[in-house]
């Protein structure tokens, strides 16, 4: 697998892991549904990022590591919520 899949695998497993939440008003400020439109674009879902421009290959992983990072914090912050 490539770096590109492993992280789109990873954002898509934390959005389906916040949805478990049922928090609608967090999904909505988290742009979940935009962010799985950009991932469902065929210009997206279907390129080959290994062999793409540097400079596409430097967005698209900051745009998919500002998802995973800002996800993971709200998972966190639930979870330990959900803990107390």
């Amino acid at each position: 697998m490539s770096i590109y899949t492993d992280k789109i695998a990873r954002l898509v497993w934390l959005i389906e892991q916040l949805k478990r939440y049922s928090f609608d008003d967090l999904l909505d400020l988290l742009e979940v549904a935009h962010v799985e439109y950009i991932l469902d674009i065929p210009e997206i879902a279907d390129r080959n990022w290994e062999k793409d421009h540097s400079l596409y290959q430097k967005t698209f992983l900051r745009f998919l590591n500002i998802c995973i990072s800002t996800y993971e914090k709200a998972l966190k912050q639930l979870k330990e919520k959900q803990a107390h």
